[in-house]
């Protein structure tokens, strides 16, 4: 628990840095909040994160630190199977066909 004087400084500080009192918030009071979730498809990495109602599946190649701009969001209320499915059907078309 905070004494009043460390919440007074980080009123102050929060009122200097405004996202401070957003990620303040997030932290504090939604420890509910759902996480993101990594799978490794292939190389590729899908980072599984909430959104809206729903999901976002961000996609990136081996190495990368920026997503692929048509990774697949589905806002509406789901689960996260659906998105990760959606992810890895992206992947398949971008590897195309295979010779065996």
């Amino acid at each position: 628990m905070r004494d009043a004087a460390s919440v007074d400084v980080a009123i102050k500080v929060a009122k200097a840095h405004t996202s401070f009192i957003f990620l303040s918030l997030i932290v504090v009071h939604a420890p509910e909040m759902r996480t993101m979730t990594i799978v490794d498809y292939k190389g590729y990495r899908i980072e599984v994160s909430p959104v809206g109602k729903g999901w976002r599946a961000s996609i990136f190649s081996p190495g990368s630190t920026s997503p692929w701009p048509n990774s697949p969001v589905n806002l509406e209320k789901s689960g996260t199977e659906e998105i990760i499915a959606e992810a890895k059907r992206i992947i398949e078309v971008r590897l195309g066909p295979r010779l065996l």
